[in-house]
């Protein structure tokens, strides 16, 4: 899920980031850059952290925290922006909801699994170490 939210979100970044340069020229090709790149760091970070906390060594680093929070607040606005109200030529509220939920997935993924892993799920909600079910 988390992969498919990044992909779609890169293309979505890619097209913001490239859309008003020429093809093949240094601004456009570091326009297509952009979103693999951000969404590559984004999985860095990601797949480190969960593969420590299968570890029994959650990173707990608030640093790294804010770094993946950061990364993931620009894919969000790279996505979103161009469909704001006050941004976009036409105003759609379906374009803006074709184009926000791919990096509100990947929000959700990236903040939600950690903790899930770090603190055990049950069919009931999450247990002892984690609070109430």
């Amino acid at each position: 899920m988390l992969t498919l939210a990044l992909a779609w979100t890169s293309v979505e970044i890619q097209g913001v980031a490239a859309d008003e340069f020429a093809p093949w020229t240094r601004e456009w090709v570091t326009g297509w850059l952009i979103g693999p790149a951000v969404s590559l760091l984004v999985l860095a970070v990601f797949g480190t952290r969960i593969y420590l906390i299968t570890r029994g060594q959650p990173i707990r680093s608030p640093k790294l925290i804010r770094i993946e929070r950061l990364f993931l607040a620009a894919m969000l606005v790279l996505c979103g922006w161009p469909h704001l109200p006050w941004v976009a030529d036409t105003f759609s509220l379906w374009g803006l909801a074709l184009h926000v939920p791919a990096p509100v997935v990947a929000i959700a993924v990236v903040a939600g699994l950690p903790v899930i892993l770090t603190n055990g799920w049950t069919d009931d909600g999450l247990n002892e170490r984690g609070g109430a079910a």
